[in-house]
């Protein structure tokens, strides 16, 4: 409670500052824009940031090689072209020209070399990578053992960094570099103008001030006042009639699989009847409805819609809701009033929405004579016991998002490091093994729609829903775009007259 009114009284002290921050020039007061942002940085060396907070944060001091645009598709950045060969066994990424690091060192081969070798310490992600070699002054060779058609999404996830700085990175070449974090408080950025993105012309904001603050109601009262500018992370269900009405609100799925997940080696679930007919049972519409007053996205496999090329929509509605025939497929399986299909599901405790499911879920179960029996567990035994154990019948969770589809569907194959689900398809693998090996984005996107199907058909869960996050804003606050995964272009940012 303590925090709580810290926090409201800096956002009241904010607005004893703020009126005169945002049009003034550099050579006066600098424009400075504010966004809320609900956790501290778990480090300032980039090398240790892993929070996805974090990373949307410093996504403006440190470029990557290639980039997502707002329908997930990768563009070039830091690269000017990339081409593989070897059946993606073997990549080479040309990188431009003329690109300058925040201490002045001009980009090379060998400082992609140099970031990519130093991650490799760090993360496991670049193990299957032989080899990467420059080969001129702006040209790198990368070669894999196997094929790998998903090195393009490592590419728009790794950060490059100045070698002269060894393993102690602070340089980047985005739009804005380091300026200070006051701890409990505020980090700030400061324009970078000599970054290569801003050839063209100069980012709006001189400074940003991303500012600490965990409670809802602090972040309320801020975009209310004005004081904060923007917030990236709120909950649809908290906007009220005022903040539609004087700020700008931007709603998408967050990129999330919720999914009432079955052991498919288990009983009663390795019986693919007995999954069809509860996929059948479960009505997602009304779920989604009563969790979050409609503001998610449906799912009928396993991975988010936000990747939008790569999800196959075919599959929309893939088990319509039928209670009826979900009961007589029981029936013909033997359960009935006297002999009722029941199981138990494990539920992480720490997660309100998860447990909400699982009451919904289990009322719509019982209106079929199927009895779904709760197990809440704490979010640390469920990690050893259900997640890498496996010791489970059904468990509710969500899935984070990946910003690559090979990387959300193959946590259902059996090559993954965790097979949740003990899911077993030799043509699913054989759909994931096509798309590494696709030389072509369309080959890629027929392989994946594949496996997609092939987890509907298979019933392999229940797949629920992707539910939605806002971002609120001033109104006058333009440039602001909702991505496959959480970001912040601050770069692309300007306020309107």
């Amino acid at each position: 409670m303590a925090s709580f009114w810290i926090k409201l009284i800096f956002v009241i002290f904010l607005a004893t500052v703020s009126s005169c921050g945002h049009h003034s020039t550099k050579e006066n007061n600098p424009r400075v824009l504010r966004i809320a942002i609900p956790i501290e940085p778990e480090s300032l060396n980039p090398l240790y940031i892993t929070s996805a907070d974090m990373v949307a944060v410093f996504d403006n001091v440190y470029d990557s090689l290639l980039i997502y645009d707002a329908k997930g598709m990768l563009t070039p950045n830091l690269a000017e072209s990339w081409i593989s060969s070897d059946e993606n066994r073997c990549y080479e990424v040309v990188i431009q020209e003329n690109i300058s690091f925040h201490n002045g060192e001009q980009l090379s081969g060998e400082d992609v070399v140099h970031s990519f070798l130093l991650h490799a310490k760090y993360s496991s992600k670049y193990a299957d990578i032989v080899s990467v070699e420059q080969i001129s002054p702006h040209r790198i060779r990368f070669v894999f053992k196997e094929p790998n058609s998903d090195f393009p999404n490592l590419l728009a996830t790794t950060w490059i960094f100045s070698r002269i700085e060894s393993d102690q990175p602070k340089s980047g070449t985005g739009a804005y570099q380091f300026g200070k974090y006051d701890a409990g408080r505020l980090l700030q950025l400061e324009r970078f103008d000599g970054s290569f993105h801003h050839k063209e012309k100069l980012s709006f904001f001189e400074e940003v001030e991303f500012l600490i603050i965990k409670e809802t109601p602090s972040i309320l009262m801020g975009l209310r006042s004005g004081t904060i500018d923007m917030s990236a992370q709120m909950d649809p269900t908290v906007i009220d009639s005022y903040m539609n009405q004087q700020l700008h609100i931007i709603k998408g799925p967050q990129n999330l699989t919720n999914l009432m997940a079955f052991n498919n080696q288990r009983a009663p679930f390795d019986n693919i009847l007995v999954r069809r007919a509860i996929n059948h049972a479960i009505d997602k519409e009304r779920l989604i409805q009563f969790l979050v007053n409609g503001d998610g996205v449906r799912l009928d496999t396993g991975m988010s819609v936000v990747l939008d090329n790569f999800y196959n929509h075919a599959l929309n509605n893939f088990y319509e809701y039928n209670p009826s025939k979900a009961r007589s497929m029981l029936e013909n399986l033997g359960y009935s009033t006297s002999n009722p299909l029941t199981f138990t599901v494990h539920v992480p405790s720490n997660y309100p929405m998860h447990m909400r499911s699982a009451e919904i879920i289990a009322n719509q179960l019982a209106d079929i004579n199927v009895y779904m029996h709760i197990e809440p567990v704490e979010w640390a035994v469920w990690l050893s016991e259900i997640y890498q154990g496996r010791k489970y019948q059904a468990t509710i969770v969500g899935l984070a998002g990946k910003l690559s589809a090979y990387q959300q569907l193959v946590r259902f194959s059996e090559r993954a490091q965790v097979n949740l689900t003990n899911f077993s398809h030799e043509e699913f693998e054989l759909s994931l093994q096509r798309a590494m090996v696709a030389s072509d984005l369309n080959d890629q996107i027929i392989a994946l729609h594949q496996a997609q199907y092939i987890l509907a058909d298979q019933a392999n869960s229940v797949f629920l829903m992707d539910p939605s996050l806002a971002i609120v804003t001033k109104r006058h606050l333009q440039g602001v775009e909702m991505y496959p995964t959480r970001t912040f272009r601050v770069r692309n940012y300007y306020l309107s007259e």
